[in-house]
């Protein structure tokens, strides 16, 4: 009987390790992925350089006004040779426009709500420029109060819909991978997600609330099966420990989330401890809740149509979250271009807060979005 027993036993458990294989990583196209902080900036430099001259550099083509010592950093630069060749007409351009755009009159006639009057007026006084404002109901120039889902002028799409669209293209029209994708949301997102079950039926779908969202993830990535298998070896021999990490279905390589901060914080590290080689992706709906960077750790590795440096920058706006510290930048980048028209500063390369722009007259604009992992050391200054 003990020899049947462990033979039973041993078939039993190269079944169950046998079916743990995680599904392998989906390729995540390493064009996508954005490589290094500010490349628009850095392909200037033949050498690495002082962060003060990349910092003056970067505020010039966002035509933020330089001071005198932030031009003569730039100057120098070009003068000890380390500016590129190809780079020194495009910055004499890029000083000779931003002297253009802060002697004249920036003309703004718009209509919005009081708390974004509130950050346009304060962004155009720090940008210490000479412009005139109304605010007119009757003005078909308008800024929606939600700006993070409001077509503003000069773009082509909203700041979210535009990444969720980017999401979409990458993992629904993905050539590469015959499994499933497994799209989590919450009920905020039904109309989206009803859109996406239209499109791509064949797709799974699993929505969750804050009461049931353990049970859920188990259930469609049959973990509950997986520890069942487990308990039956345990139960014909209790004496033999069995080390068992829960496997995931095998038919699943992504993930789209589409949560907000509250469930997403819960269900993302939920996610992670059941399997680390899932492509996770999401728009940055998923932490718009969250306070600063150091509450993104719960969204390590998550895919992200966002750059560090926007990042970076929405975090250094003394705002409460990051919804708000967003549409600061994007009101922000709404100014900006204003400048660009205004001045007629078509078909030159400048920076947003969302990257690198070159406008084109009577031509909408498509934010340049890649790919992010997020990674909370990049972000984080050490001490």
């Amino acid at each position: 009987m003990k020899l049947s027993l462990t033979f039973i036993l041993t078939l039993l458990i190269v079944f169950v390790t046998s079916c743990s294989t995680i599904p392998s990583e989906f390729d995540r196209n390493d064009e996508l992925i954005q490589k290094d902080n500010s490349p628009f900036v850095n392909r200037h430099f033949k050498n690495p350089v002082d962060a003060d001259v990349i910092n003056a550099l970067s505020k010039g083509y966002n035509l933020k006004k330089l001071n005198d010592d932030e031009k003569e950093l730039i100057i120098s630069s070009i003068r000890n040779g380390n500016i590129k060749r190809a780079y020194i007409n495009k910055i004499d351009i890029m000083l000779k426009d931003l002297d253009k755009v802060f002697s004249s009159e920036l003309e703004l006639n718009i209509s919005t709500s009081e708390k974004n009057k509130k950050i346009i007026l304060e962004s155009l006084l720090n940008d210490e420029m000479i412009f005139s404002i109304f605010f007119n109901e009757n003005t078909d120039k308008s800024i929606n109060n939600d700006v993070l889902n409001a077509k503003l002028s000069f773009f082509c799409e909203s700041f979210v819909s535009e990444q969720r669209n980017i999401i979409e293209k990458h993992i629904f029209k993905n050539e590469t991978s015959n499994n499933k994708i497994l799209v989590i949301s919450s009920e905020k997102f039904s109309n989206t997600v009803g859109k996406l079950k239209d499109n791509y039926p064949d797709q799974i779908y699993l929505e969750l609330n804050n009461q049931n969202f353990e049970t859920g993830i188990q259930e469609v990535l049959e973990i509950n099966e997986s520890n069942q298998r487990k308990l039956m070896v345990s139960k014909l021999d209790s004496s033999i420990q069995i080390e068992h990490n829960p496997r995931i279905r095998k038919d699943i390589d992504r993930v789209y989330f589409l949560v907000s901060y509250d469930l997403g914080k819960a269900v993302a590290p939920l996610l992670r401890n059941y399997s680390v080689d899932l492509a996770i992706f999401s728009s940055s709906e998923i932490f718009h809740g969250a306070s600063n960077l150091n509450d993104l750790a719960d969204f390590e590795n998550i895919l992200i149509p966002i750059s560090r440096n926007f990042l970076i920058s929405a975090n250094q706006k003394s705002l409460n979250n990051f919804k708000d510290k967003f549409e600061n930048l994007l009101l922000e980048d709404y100014l900006t271009l204003e400048k660009i028209t205004q001045n007629n500063l078509y078909d030159t390369s400048y920076l947003l807060n969302t990257g690198e722009v070159s406008v084109n007259e009577g031509q909408c604009i498509n934010r340049k979005m890649n790919f992010w992992n997020i990674d909370i050391s990049q972000i984080i200054t050490q001490p």
